[in-house]
């Protein structure tokens, strides 16, 4: 789930789901009838001149013994209507409803999931991890790959069996074997088991919830389930995990990627996972063995130490927007992710829980996957090292020309030259505003600079710590720099920013988003 979602999705309340109401209230009478038997005080059983007392006394006996009986037989039964019938399902995708609807779903719920889903930059000077030790031994996942063996693979899935099916097949073709996969099901649907026992992949299936959820609390409890079970009990000795969705289509270096730099997260503590996913990967021209540091949690595709889930994520894990919560300051720490300039993997589905579209066909939809295997140096790893990779972002910002103005930075981008162009602005994010407020529903002023470079209108979205690195047609390297944040010191002297005053005024119908 990538983005803020519906807070209240409707379910149609069925008739399995009535009598399985029925069934728990029938247990809590029961077990409310026995408690109130237990609790009579007890009647002595001592002699009596009077006959009729004692048969009184024990009919009492014979009445109760009855009763506890049919108490049990009763408990029995509803508990195994608990067991045998469903409870409400599962909430179906978006294609169930209108575009119109899941539009208006949508960003109800980006606006209401604004100041959560949007971390701070963190300043350069709060950064207090340890230097990267690159000549460190070989930790468990790079010792794991080295003996030959590929991270074992978590597809989360629901009711979409093609995409499924489509997943499956990229990952056997990328290198997996069936015991390498685990599906973990949300709900039980049979054309979903029938696809998994089509690869003979391991497959959990998580038993519908006794109480309605939304989406987001739906889609945060399959993950916590299947990666509980993946890490506990299908892949108990892997040193991590990847984690993907049924919708999902990897490249053929899928698990060569990831073994080529999964190291780095074991030499680097400023760093905690990594990604197949690019969001700003549209460009057909990128280096495929180029990799980038961000803040931001890019998902889609990607690779979970077991220490990280153990001591860090799986005794917190929240009951909604896991995504979103992934990326906060409490959990990242400062921390970024490792991901690939071209992605190695591509995103099918046109709707989704919280994808409409719109989303899709802009920034979904023109990914370049990267279609042939690419042959990974084995220190790959070290470019994305802290050190060394703050060393490249400052050499190439004091070998820049700097520029404060669009037009500029479009026509030089398109020079056929080395030298690096860097555009500074100086806005907020309008999406930092709270939920109703006059500007949320119209577009950040990142659009400003991000259209004319096609890149997301979020600006955190694969930035490195306010900075954005684009390649220009004729391939000259681009930095789109926030200021002030970490690298305002290598700003020329009289150079001011891009404000948002300059910008011109973009609506979301300008976008192609219908209101």
């Amino acid at each position: 789930a990538r983005f803020g979602g519906p807070t209240d999705v409707a379910t149609t309340r069925s008739a399995p789901e009535g009598i399985t109401l029925i069934s728990r209230a029938l247990v809590f009478i029961v077990f409310q009838r026995y408690d109130a038997l237990s609790s009579r005080s007890a009647v002595p059983l001592t002699l009596s001149p009077h006959r009729n007392v004692v048969v009184m006394r024990r009919r009492t006996r014979r009445r109760r013994s009855r009763e506890l009986i049919l108490l049990c037989l009763f408990i029995a039964f509803g508990l195994l209507l608990h067991l045998c019938l469903p409870g409400p399902p599962p909430p179906q995708h978006a294609f169930a409803a209108t575009p119109q609807h899941w539009r208006s779903e949508v960003e109800r719920a980006h606006a209401a999931a604004a100041v959560a889903r949007r971390p701070a930059a963190v300043p350069e000077e709060s950064i207090t991890y340890g230097a990267p030790r690159p000549d460190a031994p070989a930790g468990p996942m790079e010792l794991f790959t080295a003996s030959g063996r590929l991270f074992p693979v978590v597809v989360i899935a629901c009711d979409r069996t093609e995409t499924l099916r489509n997943a499956l097949t990229s990952l056997m073709a990328a290198g997996a074997s069936a015991q390498d996969i685990l599906v973990a099901q949300d709900g039980a649907n049979s054309a979903v088991a029938a696809v998994v026992a089509e690869f003979g992949v391991s497959h959990k299936a998580k038993r519908p919830p006794l109480v309605p959820l939304d989406g987001a609390q739906h889609i945060a409890r399959t993950y916590k389930f299947a990666l509980t079970r993946a890490f506990e009990d299908v892949f108990p000795g892997a040193p991590a995990v990847i984690v993907v969705e049924d919708d999902l289509v990897v490249s053929k270096d899928f698990f060569d990627y990831f073994s080529a730099v999964a190291p780095a997260l074991e030499r680097d503590d400023s760093l905690f996972v990594a990604s197949a996913w690019n969001d700003n990967g549209f460009a057909k021209h990128g280096d495929p063995g180029a990799l980038r540091r961000t803040g931001w949690f890019p998902g889609l595709g990607w690779l979970l130490p077991r220490k990280l889930w153990e001591t860090e994520l799986h005794p917190q894990w929240p009951d909604g927007h896991w995504d979103h919560w992934m990326r906060s300051d409490d959990v990242a720490k400062g921390r970024e992710c490792v991901y690939p300039v071209v992605n190695r993997a591509s995103h099918e589905s046109e709707y989704g829980t919280f994808l409409d579209s719109w989303h899709d066909k802009r920034y979904f939809k023109p990914i370049v996957r990267q279609r042939s295997r690419f042959d990974w140096p084995s220190d790959a790893w070290r470019s994305v090292l802290r050190d060394v990779y703050e060393d490249r972002v400052r050499g190439l910002l004091a070998a820049a020309e700097h520029v404060s103005d669009v037009n500029a930075a479009v026509v030089g981008s398109a020079l056929a030259t080395t030298t690096p162009l860097a555009l500074w602005f100086d806005f907020e994010e309008n999406d930092d505003a709270p939920p109703g407020a006059a500007d949320a529903w119209a577009p950040p002023p990142f659009v400003c600079v991000s259209e004319p470079f096609d890149l997301w209108h979020e600006s955190r979205r694969g930035d490195h710590r306010g900075v954005h690195e684009v390649v220009g047609v004729a391939g000259r390297p681009v930095l789109l720099v926030k200021a002030p944040v970490a690298y305002d010191s290598l700003r020329p002297d009289g150079l001011t920013p891009l404000a948002r005053a300059e910008c011109p005024s973009v609506t979301w119908e300008d976008l192609g988003k219908e209101g």
